[in-house]
């Protein structure tokens, strides 16, 4: 039986950052599996210029407002590539 790739759970700041961070963390696995930690606002489904968030954004988990931040977020990696397993 194939042994089950490592889940990489990452997630701070910007898409950016968190993007990089996935990218030296998947550098050496034959399989990518990443799980994103989304800050609260994104949780909540609040934009990070909503009123009462600014110090929260980025906080505990990456900050996402528009698709192209999740653009950004996963920028290199292709998704749907077979050694690929999103979740």
């Amino acid at each position: 039986m194939p042994e089950e790739p490592t889940r990489l759970f990452a997630g701070l700041g910007l898409a950016e950052d968190t993007n990089e961070r996935f990218h030296y963390l998947t550098r050496h696995q034959q399989s990518i599996r990443l799980s994103t930690a989304f800050d609260g606002p994104t949780l909540y489904g609040l934009d990070s210029d909503a009123d009462g968030v600014f110090g929260k954004i980025g906080e505990g988990g990456v900050a996402i407002d528009t698709i192209e931040d999740m653009d950004r977020l996963y920028a290199g990696f292709k998704l749907g590539a077979s050694r690929f397993r999103f979740q």
